[in-house]
Parts: C-alpha cells; sequence; structure tokens
C-alpha cells in the first residue's frame, strides 16, 4: 500500500452536444479531461469507452478495465438519460487512468477506484483525482451471487490463465467483486461486465456477456443463474487446492484467505497455477486431507522451481509424506534451509552459527557449506557483520574447511576471511594457522586474485619464525593449486602483494626465518617464470603488456632473494625447488 494518496489522471466520454449546450446533431466525444490525459492515450481507449453495440434502451451500467502498457485504465459507464436534445438514453462514461505501480499498491483492486470516483457528471478542462489506499477486503456477496457450482471453475480458470465467460449476470460490481478472491497480482486481468455481441473483438480475459456461446478462443463458461450443478470432487492435485480455496469463500473465511493470498504472492519463481498447489497442499496435508505420496511427490518437484528460502518450511512440512527417494532429494536440497529457519529469529553470531553447524552433522541434507550458501540467502547482511567472528570460533571445527570454502566462493563474504585473519593475529596460534592455510586454498580453487589481500595484508606476524613459516607455507599450499594457473595477470597481482609484505624484513630477519621468507618469494618467483614461459610462447599484441609487467615483478622478486642471500644473517642459502612442495604441504594436508 502507498503511504500516501496516489494522483491519477480522468477524462469522460459523453454526448458532445450535450456538454457543449448546443443544439445540432448529438455526436459523442471527449467531454472532460485532466492536463495528463494525451492524445495518444484517447486513441488506443477508442472503441472501449462503452459497450460497442449494447441496446441503449435495455443498458443501465458497467465496467471494463484494459491495460495500457503501463497505465491501467478502469471505465465506468452508465445511461445518463436525455441528452440536450432530449434524445433518450445518453450514455456517459468516466476513465481513471492509473500508473500500473499505483495500482499495484492499492491491490490491483478497482473497488478501491470506484469508491472514491466524484459522482455525477463533469464536462470541461477538470484536476487530477487523489485517491487513498483502502483494504475493502473479501467480497463473499459475490461469490454467493456465482454460486457453488461456478466458484471452482472460475479459481481453477484464473490461476491458470484461462478466458472466463460468465453469463446470465446483470450485477455490474460482480467481477470487481469476484476479483477480491484472488490474490492482488492476479487481479490484474482486462475485464468487462457487459459484452453483449459474441463476435465483438476485445482483450478481455474476464467477461459478463449474453451470448450463447464462448465468446472467443478457450473459456470457462459459468452460468450464474444458479440452475447449475456443482462439479465433481477434484481429482487432480490443482483441483484439490483450488476447492480448498474455494471451500475458504463459501465458509466466509476472510483470515485464511488472506494468509493464503500472503503465501502465494511469496513463492516467487513458480505459476500461480503451482503457487496454489505449494501453499494450499502444504494446508491440507497439515489438516490430513491429501496424503497421496504421488501428490507429494510432484509438489515437491513443483518445489524444484522455487527460490530454497521460499519452499524449506513446506518441505519441512511435507517430509513425512514424501516417498522416500523424494525425501532424499528434496532434504539434500532444502535441509540447510529448514535448519536455519529454526533459527530466523534469533541474532547471528558465533554461538548460534556453531549450534548449527553441529546440527548439520546430526541432521539428514543439510551441510556445513549448505549453510552458509542459506544464510547468505537468507540473511547476508548479518553473515557479513559477523563472518571475521564465525570464522574465528569455527575455525577448529570438523566443518571448517566447507565453511572457509562457502566463505571463499562469495564475493560478499570474502573479505570476512580478511577481517578474521587480522583480528586474530597474537591469539590462539593454532587456531590462526589452521584457518590461514585453509583459507589460502579455498582462495587458490574459488578466487585466486582475492590472494593478493590475503598475502598483502597484515595477516601473519612476519616478524616471528612462526609467523614467516605459515606464510612459507601458505604459499606453497596456494600456488600449487589452481592459482598458480590462474593467469599471469592474477599471478603477478599476487606474487608482487607477496613481494611488498616480505620486503620490510629483508634487513631485520634473523637467518631461520629469512630463509622462510626467502622461500615464500622462490615460490612465487617459480610460478610466475613459468607463467610467463607459456604467455611468451602464446603472446599476443594484447598480452605485451602483462608479459612486460609480469618480467618486471619477477625481477624485482629475484633481486631481493638475491640481497636475502647475501645478508651476513643468512649463512646457508636454501635452494627450494617446486618437487619439495608435497614435503611442505603433508604435514598440513594430514591435519
Amino acid at each position: 500500500m502507498t503511504r500516501g494518496p496516489i494522483v491519477c489522471d480522468h477524462f469522460a466520454f459523453a454526448s458532445a452536444a450535450a456538454a457543449a449546450g448546443g443544439s445540432g446533431a448529438c455526436r459523442y466525444g471527449i467531454v472532460a479531461r485532466s492536463p495528463g490525459v494525451d492524445d495518444r492515450i484517447l486513441r488506443l481507449m477508442d472503441g472501449h469507452l462503452y459497450p460497442a453495440g449494447v441496446d441503449r434502451r435495455a443498458f443501465v451500467r458497467s465496467v471494463s478495465l484494459i491495460t495500457l502498457g503501463e497505465t491501467v485504465a478502469f471505465t465506468q459507464a452508465r445511461n445518463a438519460g436525455h441528452d440536450s436534445d432530449g434524445r433518450p438514453d445518453s450514455i456517459y462514461s468516466h476513465t481513471v487512468l492509473v500508473d500500473r505501480g499505483d495500482f499495484e499498491a492499492i491491490g490491483c483492486d478497482t473497488r478501491v477506484i470506484a469508491a472514491q470516483c466524484p459522482r455525477g457528471e463533469q464536462a470541461g478542462d477538470v484536476q487530477p483525482l487523489e485517491m487513498d489506499a483502502l483494504d475493502l477486503g473479501v467480497d463473499f456477496a459475490s461469490a454467493r451471487r456465482l454460486g457453488s457450482a461456478g466458484l471452482r471453475p472460475f479459481i481453477e480458470s484464473m490461476f491458470s490463465g484461462r478466458g472466463v465467460a460468465i453469463r446470465n449476470a446483470d450485477d455490474e460490481a460482480l467481477l470487481p467483486g469476484l476479483l477480491s478472491l484472488l490474490p492482488a497480482p492476479l487481479r490484474l486481468v482486462p475485464f468487462t461486465s457487459l459484452l453483449p455481441r459474441s463476435a465483438h473483438r476485445h482483450p478481455y480475459r474476464l467477461v459478463q456477456t449474453s451470448a450463447l456461446r464462448p465468446i472467443q478462443g478457450e473459456q470457462t463458461v459459468i452460468d450464474a443463474s444458479g440452475g447449475g450443478r456443482p462439479p465433481p470432487a477434484a481429482s487432480t492435485l490443482f483441483g484439490k487446492c483450488a476447492e480448498h480455496l474455494a471451500r475458504a469463500v463459501a465458509d466466509g473465511d476472510e483470515e485464511g484467505i488472506g494468509s493464503l493470498h500472503g503465501e502465494i504472492c511469496g513463492l516467487s519463481g513458480l505459476g500461480y497455477r503451482e503457487r496454489l498447489c505449494v501453499a494450499a497442499g502444504a494446508r491440507l496435508y497439515d489438516s490430513g486431507m491429501l496424503r497421496s505420496a504421488a501428490w507429494a511427490g510432484r509438489l515437491a518437484r513443483m518445489l524444484d522451481a522455487a527460490p530454497p528460502g521460499r519452499a524449506a518450511s513446506y518441505i519441512g512440512r511435507l517430509d513425512r509424506f514424501l516417498p522416500e527417494g523424494d525425501r532424499a532429494r528434496c532434504l539434500q536440497r532444502y535441509g540447510a534451509r529448514i535448519l536455519t529457519s529454526r533459527y530466523a529469529g534469533r541474532m547471528l553470531d558465533a554461538a548460534a552459527f556453531e549450534e548449527m553447524l553441529d546440527e548439520c552433522g546430526r541432521g539428514p541434507g543439510a551441510s556445513a557449506a549448505g549453510l552458509v550458501e542459506a544464510l547468505l540467502d537468507e540473511r547476508p547482511e548479518d553473515l557479513r557483520e559477523q563472518g571475521g567472528e564465525i570464522l574465528s570460533t569455527s575455525a577448529t571445527h570438523v566443518a571448517a574447511r566447507e565453511v572457509v570454502g562457502g566463505f571463499a566462493a562469495s564475493h560478499l563474504l570474502r573479505p570476512a576471511l580478511l577481517d578474521a585473519l587480522r583480528g586474530m593475529r597474537g591469539g590462539d596460534a593454532g587456531r590462526h594457522r589452521r584457518l590461514f592455510l585453509m583459507a589460502t586454498e579455498a582462495l587458490s580453487a574459488a578466487h585466486p586474485p582475492y590472494l593478493t589481500d590475503i598475502f598483502g595484508a597484515d595477516t601473519c606476524d612476519l616478524g616471528s619464525d612462526d609467523g614467516a613459516d605459515l606464510l612459507c607455507r601458505a604459499v606453497s599450499l596456494a600456488l600449487s593449486g589452481p592459482a598458480g594457473r590462474a593467469g599471469i595477470g592474477p599471478l603477478t597481482d599476487v606474487s608482487g602483494a607477496l613481494h611488498g609484505r616480505v620486503l620490510p624484513e629483508v634487513e631485520c630477519a634473523g637467518a631461520w626465518r629469512l630463509a622462510r621468507l626467502r622461500d615464500a618469494l622462490a615460490v612465487a618467483r617459480d610460478t610466475l617464470l613459468g607463467a610467463l614461459e607459456g604467455a611468451r610462447a602464446s603472446r599476443s599484441a594484447g598480452d605485451e603488456a602483462a608479459i612486460q609487467r609480469a618480467e618486471t615483478v619477477a625481477g624485482e622478486i629475484a633481486a631481493t632473494i638475491d640481497t636475502m642471500c647475501a645478508t651476513q644473517h643468512y649463512a646457508s642459502p636454501i635452494t627450494f625447488s617446486m618437487a619439495a612442495w608435497p614435503f611442505w604441504l603433508a604435514p598440513e594436508r594430514r591435519a
């Protein structure tokens, strides 16, 4: 609903001679309009300002709705009596033009417009109308006029997108009232309460008519005279669910209808037919009225097209009714969403996350990686803000590698890895070491360019032997994976960032620490030289700048290594070979 009134242009169509107050032949035309009504709109509306072919002597009033791109036009027409020339049965119509967004804001309910339109005829220049959002509820009287025989076919057709022709009904308020039985998005349906001829071309999907045959195309014809027999009990899942909504209407259950409408509108990603099946089907299962395993499996397949966050609550309710194969498949997909829904009302902190991780180990279908993905869908800001604390707390958890992999895979969550590593400096050394190695391994596989931030930032203490050793192991681990084949550009960035981080330590490091830092640079240099060799062999004009930049960085790293070898602190230079990587990696791999 809008917070303030919506502003609508409008115009009137009537006997032009009567409006001008002059004499001569009576001729219909536009007799009043607000400033925003242009000739293009009037041309589009031509032929829809009153029911063409109507017998004016029998005509009383009608309403219609058509869409004109992003504009919705609602027209009310009536028999205005004698015109200025004394001719009887003059027709007057008033059309309100509503922006589509504003129409959706008032629930796509034409009753809201009709209730606030000015009474009486207007002529000349008029001001735009201001209209407030009104909650008019469900019109149960219209449902009673349609009758039990027509209610379920009407609901089935409207949810399926079929046309509906209602015969033997002369109440112009019937169609707006019937549309109130549907969720708001389905009320945006072109309709008219009076279509006298079956051959008349029209843009309407919902009509009242006296024609004996369907108007055009495939339509559901419903007799509103009350003479029809109720349809047989539904034999399909969709029919059962439409029957459930029809029963709620017949019982006058406005609260239940509103709740069902809300669930249907929330299930984005599904067609409206499927939405009704999911929302009403879950309720039928809850009440014990729908226990067929075949229907449960069909409903689960419908949920495959729904966003996981929307589907989780339904899968949780339907679990015990699903066939074994469908249950395993659905829980594998939605298990994490079901788990996170239990914590929806709780603050997402490290303690809550660790509890969820423990539940993943006990419950079917929920994995740590799926948990991160589910929280990223449902609570991205909470997860991003608490990410550093979550990572540091869960670093020693049995599922920590999956958690880190989930963070590394998301551009929104990668900064949390950096925050966690910085925040853990000076704390638990074992926990920090484990997280650092897992982070570099995960980033090597998921997004190698982010290693530039990890290796270039103050994420480990290079002023200690342990910190230098950790960096060497992390570089070896990362560049032995996909990051080592990431391309000349990313490798140059990572190697340059590592060099910039190590360079200030050259003058003050002890012999063993200097050796470990040199080994880290040697890995980066050798990996970069290997990439350069391949780039030179297949170089193109566009690669030249990247090759030159890589050569520069490789040269700077080589010069620093020479300096480290020559320093008095470095007594016995170590030659690091690519074949030695498994030796460096083995302890962490075994952990």
